[in-house]
């Protein structure tokens, strides 16, 4: 006999502190991309030692974010956020400490907080798929998937809007970390009150039986997960570099920091707007399979034509594309995540999430370093361009476009395993 799930009001609670981790951990990661410019000018170092930053927020996640698979079912989900908040308050105040130790600051100590930081949204990132699971019934699990994992997007958006705007100069940047780091301090608090005792347990608790190892060795013998996990890798990936190294493709065609900024924006902006209607409209239609593979294509397209907008419109063609792009990618986040956590049951709800999100933090890396080391020098026309690096991002989407049009062709769909396993 299935469960029947009935719906809690304190579910909120726990929803909106997510909402609000997850804000402001990405808001810390772009807070220096956002004017990378400035950011060096402080710090005495290049443009692309800057990256690092962004590489080491990403990188501290990827290798800690297997430890949610642990914690997540043994501890609870309050146990994770109480982990995030902590890891978030000690990052943002060691790079405020490092930022105003001396004059120019000390770079390895606010790579250092970013690191933690990075932990920090490990802890928070993959979570809102194993709430939705717990404490929404299925009508509403994308809508709230989607709330939560958009979050982290907005602080990016944020992040790219605000940031530039309280550094006008190289001077303004321990002021920038220290206004982070007081947001970081009023978001953690709230976190005390995230809902503890769980509800009736939903489909998640099913594979709470399965070790590790099974859950793993599920994943890996399902083709259904591969056509869905690489491209999700990717396209994170591409568009983590890409929000990382804006303010760099387009400043050599003349775009202000200000004016890069406001296409960070643009990109997110419309992603969120766009994921919040498909959302509602999937969870309506259940027509998870149809809007991936309608959504897919597009993405490749807008990487694709990006690679000529710095010489065609870096200002006005890049607002363009920047919001088909972002309205089609972050659509598609929620929607898979929620599809792969019915496709892969048994495995856990917070297992499968991890792993896409490591996937995708991973490829931000190596995306960021190989479109750095694509970057031209000084003697370019114009002068340090990112021509072959946008050749290299439009390649790669268009490579793994293919992959999600697999999905069902070859074994089946499994949209419904929880539904006949009677969860």
């Amino acid at each position: 006999m299935a469960h029947v799930h009935r719906s809690f009001k304190r579910r909120w609670i726990g929803l909106i502190q997510l909402v609000l981790l997850n804000i402001i951990t990405t808001w810390d990661w772009v807070s220096f991309a956002a004017s990378a410019g400035i950011s060096a000018e402080y710090f005495g170092v290049s443009e692309s030692d800057t990256n690092w930053l962004s590489i080491a927020f990403l990188g501290g996640f990827c290798v800690f974010a297997p430890g949610v698979i642990y914690l997540v079912p043994k501890f609870g989900i309050r146990s994770s956020c109480l982990a995030a908040a902590i890891l978030l308050l000690a990052g943002n105040w060691i790079r405020y400490v490092g930022a105003v130790a001396r004059e120019g600051g000390i770079f390895g100590l606010v790579m250092f907080g970013q690191i933690l930081i990075g932990i920090s949204s490990a802890f928070v990132l993959p979570i809102p798929t194993s709430y939705s699971q717990i404490w929404f019934t299925e009508k509403g699990r994308v809508k709230a998937t989607a709330v939560a994992t958009l979050a982290s997007p907005l602080g990016a958006a944020l992040g790219q809007l605000i940031s530039p705007l309280w550094m006008n100069s190289a001077g303004d940047v321990p002021r920038m970390i220290l206004w982070t780091s007081i947001l970081s301090s009023i978001s953690s608090i709230p976190t005390i009150f995230v809902p503890d005792t769980l509800p009736a347990r939903g489909p998640s608790s099913a594979a709470a039986v399965l070790g590790s190892k099974q859950q793993l060795s599920l994943l890996i013998h399902s083709l259904q997960f591969w056509f869905l996990f690489i491209p999700f890798s990717v396209y994170v990936g591409l568009f983590n570099a890409l929000t990382t190294l804006l303010d760099q493709i387009l400043g050599p065609y003349g775009a202000t920091e200000s004016e890069a900024g406001i296409c960070g924006a643009i990109l997110i902006a419309s992603g969120i707007v766009s994921a919040i209607i498909v959302s509602l409209l999937v969870d309506i239609s259940q027509s998870h399979v149809l809007v991936i593979k309608a959504l897919s294509p597009i993405i490749a397209i807008c990487y694709l034509i990006f690679r000529w907008i710095p010489d065609l419109s870096p200002i006005m063609g890049a607002y363009i594309v920047s919001g088909s792009l972002g309205a089609a990618s972050f659509a598609l986040v929620p929607v898979v995540l929620e599809w792969l956590v019915d496709a892969t049951f048994p495995v856990g709800a917070e297992f499968t999430s991890t792993i896409c999100w490591i996937g995708g933090q991973f490829m931000g890396i190596v995306s960021v370093l190989v479109m750095n080391a694509f970057k031209e020098d000084g003697n370019a026309a114009p002068p340090y361009n990112m021509k072959q690096a946008l050749t290299f991002q439009a390649v790669l989407g268009a490579v793994v476009c293919p992959l999600p049009m697999l999905v069902g062709v070859f074994g089946g769909l499994a949209e419904n395993r929880r539904h006949q396993a009677g969860v």
